[in-house]
């Protein structure tokens, strides 16, 4: 299953029309939800099994509220991708990173990928 959230309602159609697109010429489908992404994957969310993240923020102060979503909601051994900034916070190792070209800025970007070692759901 593959499945996203996005939390704006304008980027949300626009991955919904993509999808539909994408779907036409490879049969493949992914399922958007449009709400609050903490609700989505943490327990008992319909995204709560999640066990590859991939986010892309553009604001600064992101960082550090994903990395306290990555540490509440989110299972251990799950892996996170996020775009290029370090995440930083308890639980969450960076363990590789990849570098490739970003046709939406003209340049590269880097997915820095982590894995949570530990989060509040760690039981």
């Amino acid at each position: 299953r593959v499945a996203g959230v996005e939390t704006q309602e304008d980027l949300h159609k626009l991955a919904v029309a993509a999808d539909a697109k994408a779907r036409e010429a490879d049969g493949l489908r992914c399922e958007f939800l449009l709400g609050d992404a903490r609700e989505a994957m943490g327990e008992s969310g319909p995204l709560e099994d999640a066990s590859i993240i991939f986010a892309y923020h553009s604001p600064k102060d992101c960082c550090t509220w994903f990395a306290e979503f990555c540490a509440t909601c989110l299972r251990p051994g799950c892996r996170v991708i996020y775009c290029d900034k370090l995440l930083e916070g308890p639980g969450l190792e960076l363990i590789d990173r990849i570098e490739g070209v970003n046709p939406e800025t003209g340049g590269n970007s880097t997915g820095l990928i982590y894995e949570v070692t530990r989060s509040a759901r760690s039981g």
